[in-house]
Formats: C-alpha cells, structure tokens, sequence
C-alpha cells in the first residue's frame, strides 16, 4: 500500500519500475490523503529484485514526480547452478584455505582431500592406509580443519586426537593424543597458538585447549568448571585480538583473551538464545540462533547487540563475507545454503535432499567463489557469488 498527502491536485499517477500487471494506474485527486495498492509478483530471477514506486502529481501548475517507496523482492525458492562438483570420502564436513588449495575434512571416510580451487583438480587424498611411509595419519572422523600457515592441522573427534600435516606435501608431521584433547569438534589458528574446542573434556566437562603451533605441546587447558567456559564449543572464531567461541548446548557466545581469561558473554532476553556457530569479519561477530531462526550481529569490540536478521529454517553453520552472509539452514527434510544482503534474503545457493539430522554442510568463501561440502552425496561444490 502507499499513499501521499495533496493539495490543489487534478490526477495522480501511481507507476512501478519494472512494470508489472496493474502498476500504472491514474486516479482523480484533488486534496488530501491518496492511496493505491501495488501486488508485486513473486521474483523467479536468482537475484534479488528493486521495485521502485513513484506518484506524478498533475495540476493547472504542471506536473510533481517523487518516488514514494523502493521495494527489494528476494529470489523466493531460486537455485544457483555449481559451477563444479567434486566427489570427495564419505562425510565431507570442514574446510579450510591454504594459499591456493582447498582443504577438505571428511568424517566417514577418514580422510583429508586437497583441491587446487583455481583448476578444481584433486591434488591427494589423505586416507589412514595411503601415506608412504606406512603409517596411519590417526584419522577417526576428521571433524575441523585449520592452516597455521605451514601445517594443516586436522581434529579427529573420535579419536580424541589431532593429526599435523605439512601443507606443501602431505606428510605427517605428528599425531597428538594428550589427555587434554576429548572429542575435538572446533579448530582456530591465532597467529601463534591452535585452539581446539572439545565436546567432551575431562570428567564429561567440555573444554578448550591452546597449544603451541611450532612444537605441538599443550600451553593451557580451561575448563568450564573453572572458568565461564562453554558447554560444547563448537565454532571458534579468531578477531585478530581475542576469542569468540558459541555455546550449543547453551543460550550464548563467549568472549576470551588469548590467555585464556573470560571476558564476556552476549546472553541477553530480548535477543533470542539457542546458539549453534559464530563467524568474524570486519569488526563484528555473526551468531547462529536455532531457536529463534535468525542470525545475530554483535559489535565485537564491546559485545553490544546490533541486530537480528530472520532466517528461513534452522541455521546452523554461517559465514560473512564484507558484502555477502550465507547460512546453512536446516529443517526435517533437507538443509539449504541461502544468501542474505543488508538482512535481505537474496537466493538459495544450494539445497540438499534427504537430511535426517546425521548430515552437516560446511562452507568456504574463497574471496570470489562459495565452497560448499555435502554430506548427502559425499561432494564439494564450487558457485560463483
């Protein structure tokens, strides 16, 4: 609906760009409060779509033109087209970047799969019995994956251990099996320190571990009976200066230095609690929030709330970009990758058939193309953004 208030009009007209069916309409109108109803179709583009809705006012005196209201319609139910798919092990559910490669974890099939994302050509696959110098990488459900620069390092949830690699061979460097590594799920690189976030620490108490990233040994370990530490850490996210590590078996995100001390948490009521996973860039922190399907944006300097951005289904994993915010939304029969802009929803990137709660979608934003690995049909799949 939009209106205008006149005075000492003749007509009025009502015009939408682009044209749709019944937009132009003229209306006898001399004073007072005028209003037409515009029905803008569905969008079937795979973009998102500007309506622009302007009133020409027309009288003794001449004619007024002003634009009443500019209207964005998001690309309902559009499906962007991979420009490559790439069969990789069972369960490919971690990425990470290193230089010109993409590295992928897949849980099932035990495995570490490197791919040249420039000629989308496999370079190895890592299994348990193909290293050369017959011995096991120690992958049991490679579960994260990270990249301090010179190592791959890959957590191997069911083995409560983590697997070095060096990142221009392959080779194994080093397997870590310390009693302060339980069921690692979350992976970060600091710039000096790895960060493992463990789903099962000791006496069943969920934990993160610092270890140094030269030489592998454990720096400190804190637990949340300690300290303010999360229940099941399962997204670590690196801002430059401290930690922001989200909670799912809790309602919040927490905030640590990288010494470890607790700073804050962003629980509060009004915002909506249920947190699955936390992203970083540019200043601000992006939080999954399952139960209130949306996406929560906080100041990371300060932790102060911003806003919330309505998600279609459950989102679990995210990513943002600078310019782009892609979400993994999940409901009980499939999961999607969906693309939002300044809170809009813009399209569907990729869409999943099948999911029974077992299967995880991992993402990875390259600088130009979105990465995104199936667990359904055992593939990596490059779209151009």
């Amino acid at each position: 609906m939009t209106e205008a208030t006149l005075t000492n009009a003749a007509t009025c007209l009502f015009t939408v760009t682009p044209t749709v069916r019944g937009g132009a309409r003229r209306i006898a109108c001399t004073s007072g409060t005028v209003r037409d109803r515009v029905v803008i179709p569905p969008n079937t583009l795979k973009v998102k779509r500007a309506y622009t809705i302007r009133l020409t006012v027309s009288g003794s005196g001449g004619s007024v033109s002003t634009v009443l209201r500019r209207v964005m319609v998001a690309a309902e139910g559009s499906v962007a087209t991979a420009a490559i798919t790439i069969s990789v092990p069972a369960g490919p559910d971690a990425f990470v970047q290193a230089g010109s490669d993409i590295w992928v974890a897949s849980c099932q099939g035990n495995a570490v799969t490197e791919i040249n994302k420039n000629t989308k050509q496999i370079i190895m696959t890592l299994t348990n019995a193909s290293n050369p110098s017959n011995l096991s990488y120690g992958f049991s459900c490679p579960d994260a994956i990270t990249f301090d620069g010179t190592h791959i390092w890959v957590a191997n949830s069911r083995g409560n251990s983590l697997t070095q690699l060096n990142e221009s061979t392959g080779a194994l460097i080093q397997i870590i099996t310390a009693s302060d590594i339980a069921a690692p799920i979350a992976l970060a690189f600091d710039g000096t320190h790895i960060w493992v976030g463990n789903s099962n620490g000791s006496s069943s108490v969920h934990s993160l571990v610092a270890f140094d990233a030269s030489s592998g040994n454990v720096l400190n370990t804190y637990n949340n009976t300690r300290f303010q530490y999360p229940l099941n850490p399962t997204c670590i996210a690196f801002t430059g200066t401290n930690l922001w590590v989200s909670d799912s078996n809790g309602v919040t995100a927490f905030e640590y230095s990288l010494a470890g001390r607790y700073l804050r948490t962003t629980s509060s009521a009004a915002e909506g609690v249920g947190i699955d996973c936390v992203s970083y860039h540019s200043g601000y922190i992006w939080i999954s929030s399952t139960n209130t399907n949306s996406v929560l944006e906080y100041n990371a300097s300060n932790g102060a709330y911003v806003r919330r951005i309505n998600i279609l289904g459950n989102p679990t994993q995210l990513i943002f970009t600078g310019n782009y915010l892609f979400v993994v939304s999940e409901n009980a029969t499939q999961y999607s990758i969906n693309e939002y802009q300044n809170g809009v929803f813009v399209k569907t990137i990729a869409r999943f058939n099948g999911f029974n709660g077992a299967e995880r979608a991992a993402m990875l934003y390259d600088g130009t193309n979105l990465w995104v690995a199936s667990s359904v049909g055992n593939t990596v799949s490059r779209f151009t953004i």
